[in-house]
């Protein structure tokens, strides 16, 4: 039973979804919220809601009716994107903001869109920020398991740590599907073995390099 969410989709006009979540808490209670917001996504192509800002909209509304009481909330991160012109609109509840690969410069940046968790407020404020993937650029979506798990020592692994080894991982050209493999990998060489103290997700999008 997790907290976490995220989703990939396509939408009617070609566009395609991407959205990862995370509830706070741990247990039964957050997976029935994630299941929650999942449930409301899914109505979109019922309701005909326009992502991100409408969807966010009713799931803000969801939440802080429903579960702000319990003291629970929801961090969100939505990205709609143009497969044919590689353009990204990224809007963001509370969620830890996303890695930009930059091909060309071999460059990070973040995708800084600062605003509160989906429930704490009655409306929220919206915060997007747009951006176009050149080729062989990349977005790293993830929850905070990873950058806070810790260590024997109690030490996490940390966002900057995060950061370096996104940027390690990616300079060295690997295939798309081993690059997640990597990142994991090096999170289990540094926490203790068993399970992990809390939910870990990565998505990972890459364009592809101009033939």
């Amino acid at each position: 039973l997790a907290g976490d969410y995220h989703d990939v989709f396509h939408l009617p006009d070609g566009k395609w979804v991407l959205i990862i979540g995370d509830v706070t808490g741990h247990g039964v209670s957050a997976a029935l919220a994630m299941a929650m917001a999942k449930a409301t996504v899914d109505y979109q192509s019922i309701g005909g809601w326009t992502f991100p800002g409408q969807v966010l909209d009713h799931l803000n509304a969801l939440f802080n009716r429903e579960l702000k009481p319990q003291r629970k909330y929801m961090t969100l991160g939505c990205l709609v994107l143009d497969p044919l012109s590689h353009e990204a609109e990224f809007e963001n509840a509370g969620h830890p903001f996303p890695i930009h690969f930059r091909k060309e410069t071999q460059t990070l940046e973040e995708l800084t869109a600062i605003s509160a968790p989906l429930g704490i407020r009655t409306k929220r404020n919206p915060a997007g920020k747009k951006i176009r993937l050149g080729p062989g650029d990349a977005l790293l979506f993830f929850t905070d398991g990873f950058p806070e798990c810790t260590n024997a020592a109690n030490v996490p692994f940390g966002y900057l740590e995060l950061r370096n080894l996104f940027q390690a991982t990616m300079n060295r050209s690997l295939p798309l599907e081993e690059i997640l493999p990597e990142l994991l990998a090096k999170l289990d060489a540094f926490r203790d073995p068993g399970p992990y103290p809390d939910d870990v997700t990565l998505v990972l999008l890459r364009r592809k390099m101009v033939k």
